[in-house]
């Protein structure tokens, strides 16, 4: 029988022997039966492995894309409201030591410059950006908060300026200009925004998007990162910056770093995102919890590294190159 394994088969002879029984047909058949059994168990157990997983996966994603809804009909986009231009710059006396950005449903630039000024294109009126200072910390938030309650009455899904952000006529744009110096924190969080940044330097940065894009250019850290994506995508190409410290949480979203080296830790949580970290340097080693997911990494690593690259994998993957 094909099903049958001959060494099996042969043990299976061998106990008839020695219970000093002669070896018939209707041994090998209850072998056989035994050997088919288990492997329909065997595919069984596999089949409902994945049925499992496919449904935790879709619950996940329902109660996400309901909150994503929620989110877009309050940030900006479900109530009617006027389009403006304008352009905002801070007074020349403001010492400034860090910067925080909170964008919403638009895209968003910033760019080298020689004063701190924002100019904003197209915009919306009720969740328009401006530029503030407090304590030295650079503010780029919305002054009016949408508090309706929910589900809104008062939306009008027929006026033109009703979106989802498709196009930017009517998610309107901002450009933050920056002066250049080394800045002690920089922090973005971004939901149903385009970010795009470019020569930018800081001690600490501070990254959490969701259903968002965030790219940084010719990017300078020196002490940490701290990058939280949920259903965004966070691209860091950095000016071959050396840093202390790297925190990376992914939940269905992808994390991208190239041309940067970690000197003391790295930390990657992964539940069904994906991380791509391009490093160069040595003493690395790879500490990993993985489940469902999947782990690569390329280059030299020891056991007895400074840099430990500590990585939990649920169901994502996470790939690792080093120069």
């Amino acid at each position: 029988n094909k099903h049958i394994c001959p060494h099996s088969y042969f043990l299976h002879l061998y106990e008839t022997v020695q219970d000093n029984q002669k070896p018939t047909v209707k041994h090998i058949v209850r072998l056989s039966c035994r050997t088919q059994s288990k492997s329909v168990r065997q595919k069984g157990g596999l089949t409902m492995k994945k049925t499992i997983r496919l449904c935790i996966i879709g619950i996940i994603l329902g109660i996400i894309l309901v909150i994503a809804g929620y989110i877009v009909l309050r940030a900006t986009g479900g109530y009617t409201s006027d389009i403006i231009s304008y352009e905002e710059v801070l007074p020349d006396d403001k010492e400034i030591h860090s910067i925080y950005i909170s964008a919403y449903h638009t895209d968003f630039n910033v760019k080298q410059g020689d004063t701190y000024r924002l100019t904003a294109e197209n915009v919306s009126d009720n969740t328009a950006l401006h530029l503030t200072e407090k304590n030295g910390v650079l503010n780029i938030d919305t002054e009016k908060k949408v508090t309706k309650s929910f589900p809104p009455t008062d939306i009008n899904f027929s006026t033109s300026n009703f979106s989802f952000c498709f196009n930017n006529s009517t998610c309107g744009e901002y450009t933050l200009y920056l002066p250049k110096k080394v800045y002690d924190e920089f922090t973005c969080d971004t939901a149903f925004a385009d970010i795009d940044i470019n020569d930018l330097s800081c001690e600490k940065a501070g990254i959490d998007t969701s259903f968002s894009s965030v790219s940084f250019s010719n990017f300078d850290v020196t002490k940490s990162i701290d990058a939280d994506c949920s259903f965004g995508e966070c691209n860091l190409n950095m000016s071959n910056s050396t840093f202390e410290k790297l925190d990376i949480d992914t939940s269905f979203g992808e994390f991208n770093l190239n041309n940067a080296e970690i000197s003391k830790s790295c930390s990657i949580d992964s539940s069904f995102g994906e991380t791509s970290l391009n490093l160069y340097g040595e003493n690395y080693k790879l500490s990993k919890d993985n489940c469902f997911g999947e782990i690569n990494i390329s280059g030299n690593t020891s056991s007895n590294g400074n840099v430990e690259i500590d990585s939990s994998n649920s169901f994502g993957e996470i790939n690792i190159t080093i120069k």
